[in-house]
Parts: structure tokens; C-alpha cells; sequence
């Protein structure tokens, strides 16, 4: 299945700004500005997370700080992506426990043009790339604005005095490398039940 997206980036004033925008199916927007992220839903409301989150292309960003040592990464030649000239790169993992992936880096700015999930023969299952580029494109705050919505609603982070917190859920066995990440109860509204999730990630 083939899904594509319309992605805004800006620095202004030295906050970051995203906006992602469906172009098929229904009409399903995320924005980022600094900190907050909001999803705005095809019913004309929108859900606010204030939270730190990376964008579809974070992985870039994270191999470029640290590579965690159950992977190897590779220089695999030339290739060319939206019309641009970029280097290929494997991230190869050293067990089985782990997807592998594909990289495409543009020549120029270093921005990751496109990216590829592959299972331990190669098949790729999943791939974020770009059709279309333009770099420094004027954007301002406007290009990010949040518009009018008919109903609002909070991701909110639940006490630390909630007796939900006092619940935990651990793993009998992980992989090498990876470690429990981002243990959270939510509450969607005063009306519902929280909700938790335990997330594992391997850097």
C-alpha cells in the first residue's frame, strides 16, 4: 500500500516546525511547533500531544549521533532520488533480532532522501522517500497555523500520585541492546480509562 505525504520543515527563530499533510484518502494533518505536536483528524478536531517527537525521516537524525554496536553501517554505492544525486548506505544488523535498513543521502544538504525497513533477505517492508525537493523554501509561522477546530481534546500525562502509576510491565527477555523507553499512561479526556504503553528500542 502506497501512501503519500506533503512534508513542511522549517528552523524559524530557532524552533522547529513540521507539517505533514495526507494527499490521498481521508484528509489527516500533524504538525509540529517546537515541542507540541498536533494531529489534526479528518472530523474538522484535533488532538494536542506536547511531547518531543521525531518526524518520518528521524532515523537519519539518530544514526548521524550514535549507532548502536548490534549494527554495521556501510557505504553501498551511488543513487539518485527525486532527480538528486545521493550516496547509498546499508545499516546492517549483526543478529536476528532486528531489522536492517537502506539509506539514500542527498550529495548536497546530507538530508536522508528516502529509506527503506528490510527483513533479514533484503525485502523491503516498508520505505519513506521523496518525489519532490525544495530546499529553502520561504516558509513563516503562518505555513504551520493551527486551523479553527469544532472540538479539542488532550493527550494528558496522568500524575505521578494516579494509582495507575503504580502498575509496570517488564519484559522476561530482550535482545542485546535493547532497553525498556517511554513508559506512559495517558488519559484521552476526563471521561476514559487511562491508557499505557511500554515502548523497547534498541537506539
Amino acid at each position: 500500500e502506497v501512501s503519500t505525504m506533503e512534508v513542511s520543515h522549517a528552523v524559524i527563530g530557532g524552533r522547529e516546525f513540521q507539517r505533514l499533510t495526507h494527499l490521498d484518502g481521508r484528509l489527516v494533518e500533524v504538525l509540529r511547533r517546537g515541542d507540541e505536536v498536533v494531529c489534526l483528524h479528518p472530523n474538522g478536531t484535533l488532538t494536542r500531544i506536547n511531547r518531543k517527537q521525531a518526524g518520518p525521516l528521524g532515523l537519519g537524525e539518530r544514526i548521524a549521533h550514535d549507532v548502536p554496536e548490534q549494527y554495521n553501517i556501510l557505504v553501498d554505492g551511488d543513487g539518485r532520488v527525486a532527480g538528486r544525486a545521493a550516496t547509498r548506505m546499508r545499516v546492517a544488523p549483526l543478529d536476528t533480532h532486528r531489522y536492517g535498513y537502506r539509506l539514500w543521502l542527498d550529495n548536497e544538504s546530507n538530508l536522508l532522501l528516502k529509506s527503506e525497513v528490510v527483513d533479514g533477505s533484503g525485502v523491503a517492508l516498508e520505505r519513506v522517500e521523496f518525489v519532490t525537493l525544495t530546499l529553502a523554501a520561504p516558509l513563516t509561522e503562518q505555513d504551520f497555523s493551527i486551523p479553527e477546530t469544532v472540538k479539542e481534546s488532550d493527550l494528558t500525562q496522568l500524575a505521578d500520585s494516579h494509582p495507575s502509576h503504580q502498575l509496570s510491565v517488564e519484559a522476561q527477555w530482550m535482545p542485546a541492546g535493547f532497553t525498556s523507553v517511554d513508559q506512559d499512561w495517558r488519559q484521552g479526556g476526563s471521561d476514559r480509562e487511562p491508557v499505557a504503553a511500554q515502548g523497547y528500542s534498541d537506539g
